[in-house]
């Protein structure tokens, strides 16, 4: 039987628009068990009342003053109240009392100046070395403006892999962009998703060395 915390899981990766095929892959889950589950999301979520919904006032007060960050009104919760709420009890109260509203996906072009934007983003495919199939994690850095692309293959893809890549692409592109999108590699976040999303602390200070005034783009 699947726990409650991880049916909160996969209804909060869908609100963020994240295909199936990924929820399956990052949750460890078949697709057929998520698809009955938002098929039915009334039947997923708990049916007794949170013993935290009194604080149901202050969590959407918080909520605004946070702009609509679920983590930050947990952090804030703890440190300003000293009121703990479990990340997904929090964010099955904001579904609950309709706090959160889902946001609609943008949709249309988009026009980016040189250096504004890089995307990275990792997937598992099936490669033939040596006359044999073996799966490998793709990972890619694409810059926005001039669509200029590098990759590399790795057996496997840790934060030390991802280090090790954006270093090397970093160097291939002579420089950074000012901000990058992270699109399917669930290493670089220690928790959250979407606009809740917390960078783990190793690859913030990771980050911190690639400022764009250091690495300035050509």
């Amino acid at each position: 039987m699947i726990r409650q915390s991880k049916k909160d899981a996969i209804l909060e990766l869908k609100n963020t628009g994240m295909s199936l095929r990924k929820i399956a892959r990052t949750l460890k889950v078949s697709r057929n068990t998520i698809t009955k589950i938002l098929k039915d999301p009334d039947e997923a979520a708990p049916h007794r009342e949170s013993r935290h919904e009194e604080h149901v006032p202050l969590i959407r007060d918080l909520f605004k003053e946070c702009k609509g960050n679920a983590v930050r009104v947990a952090e804030e919760l703890e440190s300003r109240h000293q009121i703990t709420i479990p990340y997904q009890s929090l964010t099955w109260i904001m579904r609950k009392h309709e706090i959160r509203k889902r946001k609609k996906r943008r949709a249309g072009q988009y026009h980016f100046k040189p250096g504004q934007e890089m995307q990275h983003d990792t997937s598992p495919h099936q490669v033939t070395i040596d006359g044999k199939k073996v799966s490998a994690q793709c990972a890619s850095l694409t810059l926005a403006f001039s669509r200029k692309l590098f990759i590399q293959y790795y057996p496997r893809f840790t934060r030390f892999e991802c280090k090790v890549f954006l270093s090397k692409a970093f160097d291939f592109m002579d420089g950074v962009c000012s901000r990058c999108i992270v699109d399917n590699t669930s290493v670089i976040v220690a928790g959250g998703t979407g606009p809740d999303a917390l960078i783990a602390p190793e690859m913030k200070y990771f980050a911190d060395m690639y400022q764009p005034g250091l690495w300035p783009m050509p």
